[in-house]
């Protein structure tokens, strides 16, 4: 099965700099999966489903939790909260139309 690895570059929410950067591999599966939960959004009227996901590795020297991933219409992207510490990091949004171009690019 195809995949694609994706580089996730946070957006923090809070004012320190503190980056979390990562990288997620996502599958055929995976984007047939979130195609799905974006359709459900659009149908719904729904802001963002979201799941836990533990799939992107972060650069972070301690573990993560409540990592999950986000989905919305036209796009996703994942949190996660640095162990002990009260901060959360989102990725950028990654737009599917991009995805659907990587995994045609990669044919």
């Amino acid at each position: 099965m195809k995949s694609i690895t994706i580089e996730l570059y946070p957006e923090s929410k809070h004012e320190i700099d503190m980056p979390l950067t990562g990288r997620v591999e996502i599958s055929e599966g995976m984007l047939e999966e979130v195609k799905t939960l974006a359709q459900v959004c659009r149908q719904h009227g729904l802001n963002a489903l979201q799941r836990f996901d533990f799939s992107p590795e972060w650069d972070w020297d301690d573990t993560t939790e409540m990592d999950l991933l986000w989905v919305t219409e036209d796009s996703i992207r994942f949190s996660a909260r640095p162990k002990h510490m009260d901060l959360e990091f989102e990725s950028q949004d990654i737009l599917l139309r991009d995805l659907e171009a990587q995994f045609q690019a990669a044919l």
